[in-house]
């Protein structure tokens, strides 16, 4: 009789849906994941890039260092709206905005432009006099 049950049970097309769906033990099923790359604008990884992600309608936070393939994961996120930011040294501040869905990864590719150094030129000037 368990036998037939089994069956049955694995046969229910609701069965398949919620596995399908994640509902039957799958944490991702109740949140979404972002993964961030950065690059600079020749297209070279940047490691250890500072990565800020921001849920936007509730100004909660997350930060993470890029590896040395310049990218970073952000797991179990809450569905939403997030402002992503990232910053290296020597290289200006950027931000995006980006929606993450439920059950999905999204996936984020920030440029980095380098940032100007101020520099200081100094002019002297002399006259000759000639005789």
């Amino acid at each position: 009789m368990y036998r037939w049950l089994l069956i049955w049970f694995l046969s229910c097309p609701l069965t398949w849906t919620l596995f399908e769906t994640g509902v039957l033990g799958q944490v991702s099923s109740v949140y979404g994941s972002l993964r961030v790359t950065i690059v600079d604008p020749s297209g070279a990884r940047i490691p250890n890039a500072v990565v800020t992600a921001l849920l936007l309608d509730r100004n909660w936070n997350l930060q993470a260092l890029t590896g040395p393939t310049g990218d970073t994961h952000f797991p179990a996120l809450v569905p939403g709206d997030y402002r992503v930011a990232a910053h290296a040294a020597s290289f200006a501040r950027k931000e995006a905005v980006i929606k993450v869905l439920l059950g999905h990864e999204a996936s984020l590719q920030l440029v980095l432009e380098l940032e100007a150094q101020p520099q200081q030129v100094t002019v002297r000037a002399s006259m000759l006099r000639r005789n």
